[in-house]
C-alpha cells in the first residue's frame, strides 16, 4: 500500500510541474505574439525575442548561450561586471510570474512581496533551467523581503547576500559597499572556477558599457515622433539583454 502511495504523489508531482510548465509557456507564446503584432520591429531586435523564446518557451538553459556558468542576480545592485569578471554569465532572476506567484504564495510568509512569492514559486517547481542551473545565487539586502529570501533560499542553494547602504551621497556609504563587493569577489570565485583579476575585470567593464551604450542607440527610437517602437517592444528587447551575453 506504501509503494502505491508513493507512486501517486510522484505522479501528483510529475502532473503539477507538467501543467506548471505548460501555462508558463503558454504565458510567455502570448506575449512574444502580442510583441510581434504590434508591427514595426526592426529585424534587428529579432535575435532578442528568439532569447526569450528559447528560455521561457523551451526552458533551455541560458549556458547555451554564453557556454559559462550562470550566477542569478536580482536587481541592478548587483555589478554584472563582476559577475563576468568571474568568468561566470549573469542572468536577472527578478520574477514577474503570476504562475509562480501562485505556487510560492504557499512557501513565503503572508507579508511577503509578490517578487519573493514569485521566485519561491520557480525555486520549488525546479522547471526552468534559468532559475534551476545557477551556481550562485546573489541577493542585494535592499529590504526586508529581500532579506528574507535569501534566508529561505539559502536552505535550498548556494546564495550570497550583498549589503548595499541606504544613501550614496556620503564617502563611508560608497566605502561600505565597495567592502561588499570584495567580499563578495571570493564568494564567486569559490562557486564559478574563475578568477577575478584587474584585466578581466576591465575587460567585463568595458563590454559592458559598449551594450550600454548601443542599447541607449537603440532606445532613442522611442523618442521619435512619431515614435518608430512600441513600448512593449523595447521592454521586450530589454528582458532578454538580461540573459545575453556582453559582446565584444
Amino acid at each position: 500500500m506504501k509503494k502505491i502511495s508513493d507512486e501517486h504523489v510522484d505522479f501528483t508531482e510529475t502532473r503539477r510541474k507538467t501543467l506548471f510548465r505548460q501555462k508558463s509557456a503558454r504565458v510567455a507564446s502570448s506575449y512574444l505574439r502580442r510583441v510581434a503584432a504590434l508591427g514595426n520591429l526592426p529585424e534587428s531586435a529579432q535575435p532578442f525575442l528568439d532569447v526569450l523564446k528559447q528560455i521561457f518557451i523551451d526552458f533551455q538553459p541560458v549556458s547555451i548561450l554564453s557556454e559559462r556558468k550562470t550566477v542569478g542576480t536580482f536587481c541592478l545592485m548587483v555589478p554584472p561586471e563582476l559577475v563576468e569578471a568571474a568568468g561566470a554569465a549573469p542572468v536577472r532572476l527578478c520574477s514577474g510570474s503570476y504562475t509562480a506567484y501562485s505556487i510560492g504564495d504557499g512557501l513565503a510568509p503572508r507579508d511577503a512581496c509578490p517578487l519573493v512569492k514569485a521566485v519561491l514559486g520557480m525555486e520549488e517547481m525546479g522547471i526552468s533551467p534559468l532559475y534551476r542551473d545557477c551556481a550562485l545565487l546573489v541577493i542585494p539586502a535592499t529590504c526586508d523581503c529581500k532579506k528574507k529570501l535569501a534566508g529561505l533560499l539559502e536552505e535550498r542553494r548556494p546564495t550570497a547576500i550583498l549589503s548595499v547602504p541606504s544613501s550614496k551621497e556620503r564617502d563611508a556609504d560608497t566605502e561600505q559597499f565597495l567592502q561588499e563587493l570584495y567580499r563578495l569577489v571570493p564568494v564567486l570565485e569559490q562557486h564559478t572556477g574563475g578568477r577575478v583579476t584587474a584585466k578581466t575585470l576591465a575587460d567585463s567593464i568595458n563590454r559592458r558599457g559598449y551594450a550600454q551604450y548601443e542599447m541607449t542607440r537603440f532606445l532613442t527610437f522611442r523618442r521619435n515622433v512619431p515614435y518608430l517602437l512600441y513600448g512593449t517592444q523595447a521592454m521586450a528587447v530589454m528582458n532578454a539583454l538580461s540573459y545575453m551575453p556582453a559582446l565584444e
